[in-house]
């Protein structure tokens, strides 16, 4: 994994990530089932870490990413409340090590899939384990690999999402181009966001590349058995 890509999106991120929530829900009433403590592994800017923290969970999140998580301290220093609920950590999901274990461990939003080897998977999931209290649960978020989609043309950049930035109302438009790696199964993925002014025009334009590993479901199984 390499946290310098996500280092460079942290200020940006929450701009063009505003319509994530619908996951929200699931998330809590999981964590309400388990009762908690909970680890959420690649915690970004701490969007559901908060939240259920805000529904009076205890949660420790983690990332690879010092900008990420330095941007979800600032947002725990503006909600006094949740001080003692929650706890940031920069952290890599392959190989981490706390004193705590866990009764419900959460991975949203693709984050395990930031991991680009099966080695490095493995690492990560027996750390899972070893965090987990007995009986607990293990939540990874991961997309089902479109195999139409990755024989796409990679030159043709398609429409991926839209956001409304929160502080300025501008519509942020995002536009994805793929490259994959169909033997390692690795995307290389190029963004392209438009920042849309009220009557339309394009007033900025920002590029962000990353690389992910797409994986399938029996696979993924087998890699949870394995661990």
């Amino acid at each position: 994994m390499n946290e310098v890509s996500y280092d460079a999106w942290a200020n940006m991120y929450d701009r063009t990530h505003s319509y994530l929530g619908d996951d929200i829900p699931f998330y809590l009433e999981e964590a309400l089932q388990c009762g908690g403590p909970i680890l959420e592994v690649g915690c970004g800017t701490g969007r559901v870490a908060l939240s259920l923290a805000n529904a009076g969970m205890n949660v420790v999140g983690i990332d690879i990413s010092e900008a990420m998580i330095s941007v979800a301290k600032g947002k725990l220093r503006a909600k006094k409340e949740l001080k003692d609920k929650v706890t940031f950590l920069q952290r890599d999901m392959s190989a981490f090590k706390l004193d705590q274990k866990f009764a419900l461990i959460i991975t949203p939003f693709r984050s395990f899939q930031a991991l680009l080897s099966v080695a490095e998977q493995r690492q990560a999931l027996e750390s899972f384990r070893k965090h987990l209290v007995p009986g607990g649960k293990l939540i990874i978020d991961a997309f089902v690999p479109d195999l139409e989609a990755l024989v796409n043309d990679p030159s043709v950049l398609s429409y991926l999402s839209e956001s409304r930035d929160p502080i300025t109302n501008d519509l942020l438009v995002t536009w994805n181009r793929s490259y994959v790696d169909t033997y390692n199964q690795i995307l290389d993925v190029h963004h392209v966001i438009d920042v849309l002014s009220s009557d339309g025009r394009v007033s900025d334009r920002f590029y962000r590349d990353f690389q992910m590993r797409y994986i399938f479901r029996y696979e993924l199984q087998y890699l949870i058995e394995l661990a």
